[in-house]
């Protein structure tokens, strides 16, 4: 795993112990749930109260339409990379590999506004009430699943471009990858994974101001895990910052372990003795000194 994507996984996915939990459980009276955070993630992100413009719960179970969607995306962006490696390795200079690194950023950044589209037009569409619940997850696992299969094809890329000296394309392949981890997500993941059988999942979803945050809670070796994924448009950064920079109009993020990277944060809590965080979030349980 390269650095990159290391310091992407450490800021999106941290999960902590929980006692008995409900999704559905509101905060009783008595012991406050403490939250401990991990190293390496961001303080609690997420709409105010008077921003949230829909929000509601669903289970996700298997959906042979919805798993076909995103291993078929997942496919087709495999055989693109496939393709372009092919490419790659016939180039018979110097030149005709940099036209193939430079038309292949072409592409990807072409596939890159198609998702955040999509995703847009689902999180709208959600908040219009025009789609459900289960419609926006789908929607948000599918796009989730490309997202992960484009950021390799980006990371391949990249490494080429840095082989080749294409400083402009590097940057621009490094604005391009921070655009995808918005579109990412341990949830998302977990999504994925019910569509296809291998579990089911009740996520918990709200909408606001163009953001989305997305909770659930999961068994890992035995234990309830509380998972949280959420983006905030309202802090992304457009200009040049000391981890990523705007290339060509697209947009960058800064990467911080106190605003989130791309706007986006996850959160570890563990419950205390009484505490049943519901899947809402956390902005009134005390924190652990």
């Amino acid at each position: 795993m390269d650095g990159f994507r290391a310091v992407a996984v450490a800021l999106l996915v941290c999960a902590a112990t929980l006692g008995a939990v409900s999704v559905g459980a509101t905060q009783a009276d008595g012991p406050a749930v403490s939250v401990q955070q991990a190293d390496n993630t961001s303080n609690y992100l997420g709409p105010n109260a008077s921003d949230v413009g829909r929000s509601g719960e669903a289970t996700t179970s298997l959906d042979v339409g919805a798993a076909v969607s995103a291993g078929g995306g997942q496919a087709r962006s495999t055989y693109s990379r496939d393709t372009l490696q092919g490419e790659y390795q016939s180039a018979d200079s110097e030149e005709e590999r940099r036209a193939v690194v430079r038309n292949g950023t072409n592409r990807l950044a072409g596939r890159v506004d198609a998702l955040e589209r999509r995703e847009t037009r689902a999180v709208e569409g959600y908040a219009g009430g025009e789609i459900t619940e289960s419609g926006l997850l789908r929607i948000l696992s599918t796009v989730g699943a490309k997202a992960d299969a484009q950021d390799e094809t980006a990371e391949w890329l990249n490494a080429r471009a840095n082989e080749l000296g294409m400083r402009d394309e590097s940057d621009r392949l490094d604005s391009l990858r921070l655009r995808l981890v918005p579109l990412q997500g341990p949830v998302r993941d977990d999504v994925t994974e019910s569509l296809d059988g291998r579990m089911s999942a009740r996520v918990h979803a709200e909408v606001g101001q163009g953001g989305v945050v997305l909770s659930t809670v999961t068994r890992q070796d035995g234990e309830y895990v509380y998972v949280r994924e959420a983006y905030d448009p309202a802090i992304r950064d457009t200009g040049d910052t000391d981890t990523g920079r705007g290339g060509n109009g697209s947009t960058a993020c800064r990467w911080s372990t106190t605003t989130g990277s791309c706007g986006r944060t996850s959160t570890a809590v563990r419950a205390g003795s009484s505490g049943k965080p519901n899947a809402t979030g956390l902005s009134s349980y005390r924190r652990q000194p």
